[in-house]
């Protein structure tokens, strides 16, 4: 937990009544590949998360929980569930830790609010989305100064980080 003493533990293990098609299933249109759709549960301390400088609430855990969502085979539920790639979402957790930076792409977004939930504030940058929702290119350099950034994770695979996006 990038030096964090006191990881925050799951309260429970939820299986959810899901069959899951991630995003090359559902893209195949194969209706017999499927996972059963599971996730942890956890008691995040109080937070605010922002888009676009607004506060919303990032992914819909709590409505899972409660047994609300979509029973349509193609649903996403990963992005309905822990939240949607966006360009920038930043967690705030007012408390006195460091200010973590999070380059990635959607591997990510099941474990955004669980690592934000151990620093002050976590900016999380989606490259592949960045430039078009917030009209100007990142700055890696810019961004770790004007956000007091002490830490940098990065999550994803070769395509985002090889591929076409450079810092």
């Amino acid at each position: 937990m990038l030096g964090k003493e006191k990881p925050l533990k799951p309260i429970d293990d939820i299986i959810f009544d899901i069959k899951f098609r991630g995003s090359k299933a559902r893209s195949s249109l194969i209706i017999d590949t499927y996972d059963i759709f599971s996730a942890y549960k956890f008691d995040f301390p109080m937070h605010t998360e922002y888009y676009n400088d607004k506060p919303f609430v990032y992914g819909n855990y709590e409505q899972y929980y409660n047994g609300i969502y979509s029973d349509h085979m193609w649903a996403n539920h990963y992005g309905l569930f822990y939240g949607f790639d966006m360009g920038e979402i930043i967690f705030d957790f007012n408390n006195e830790e460091d200010n973590l930076l999070i380059i990635g792409n959607s591997f990510v977004n099941s474990v955004t609010t669980l690592v934000a939930s151990h620093f002050n504030k976590t900016y999380v940058i989606d490259l592949r989305h960045f430039e078009d929702q917030k009209d100007e290119k990142f700055d890696i350099n810019n961004y770790i100064i004007e956000n007091d950034i002490s830490k940098v994770l990065f999550i994803g695979n070769f395509t985002l980080f090889g591929g076409e996006f450079r810092l």
